[in-house]
């Protein structure tokens, strides 16, 4: 019974780590929206899915960029710091969590850096230097390891042999399913009913086009063939306006599946029509020719 007390330990101490430090790092997303006059579109927490958060007005876009992984670093640390001055029996679990808070941001913002996505994109993008993201890297991530040395024994690993505590274990569990549960609640990965289809904007304050369309209107809009000629402007030309059309705010959405369906097929109609206008079919197409349009 020590080892799957154990095995419970680690495994839910290392997904709720991570579940918990993607609901930390966005809630640091939201207060800096809301601290700053932004307002906040939805969060995804979805638990098989990377974290988000998606604004609809975010004037100070750096601030926002940066609140996430400095709150998501600091509080894992001050909750930490809070347990163990009260000398509680688990806060070991909570210094393993602000443990793996500090790296993963750390990591996350460093490399980031270097390929210019997720938050570190934004925020090269929004003026800040390549050195300052270095800089957080190489603060957060040794306090981190720092933090996870020599704990091993509280998780049953070298000398005690697999003993851990039963109930330091299953109240780690507990915890996890409640943030797996908090994943499912806070899902956001779709708008909700009365959203607009286009109100949603990134964190850097781009839009986020968000279109309320059948898959296969997207589909048509992203795979229709340009080909030389009258014929392959057309076509490149009606693949743009049904992209438009696919995204526009203004125009109202179709509610009900069979309605989708319906717009589905006579989108496709339209494409096969004008692809068959095409003189040359595209697998005969030079490579250079072949091109698609993503508008």
């Amino acid at each position: 019974m020590q080892r799957l007390h154990q095995c419970v330990l680690i495994t839910s101490v290392i997904m709720g780590s991570w579940l918990g430090m993607q609901a930390v790092h966005e809630l640091g997303h939201v207060i800096g929206a809301y601290a700053t006059g932004g307002k906040v579109a939805r969060v995804v927490l979805y638990p098989l899915t990377i974290s988000r958060t998606e604004l609809s007005e975010n004037p100070h876009p750096l601030l926002v960029v940066w609140a996430g992984p400095l709150f998501g670093s600091v509080l894992p640390l001050a909750m930490w710091l809070a347990a163990a001055a009260l000398r509680l029996r688990g806060s070991f679990v909570l210094r393993f969590f602000a443990g793996f808070c500090l790296i993963a941001n750390g990591a996350y913002i460093a490399a980031g850096s270097f390929v210019r996505i997720g938050d570190s994109g934004q925020m090269i993008r929004h003026g800040s230097p390549p050195w300052q993201l270095w800089l957080f890297g190489a603060l957060a991530v040794p306090v981190g390891l720092a933090l996870w040395h020599r704990q091993g024994t509280h998780f049953g690993l070298g000398k005690s042999g697999g003993r851990v505590s039963p109930g330091i274990a299953y109240l780690s569990l507990a915890m996890c399913l409640a943030l797996i549960a908090l994943g499912f609640i806070v899902d956001g990965r779709s708008p909700k009913s009365g959203d607009e289809p286009t109100a949603a904007r990134t964190i850097s304050g781009e839009p986020l086009l968000q279109a309320k369309a059948s898959p296969g209107i997207v589909l048509a809009s992203l795979f229709t063939v340009v080909a030389p000629g009258d014929n392959g402007r057309r076509a490149g030309e009606d693949g743009r306006r049904m992209s438009s059309a696919a995204i526009s705010p203004r125009k109202p959405v179709q509610k009900g599946v069979q309605g989708s369906l319906q717009k589905c097929s006579a989108q496709a109609n339209l494409v096969s029509r004008r692809l068959s206008r095409i003189d040359n079919p595209w697998w005969r197409l030079h490579p250079g020719q072949f091109l698609l349009s993503s508008q």
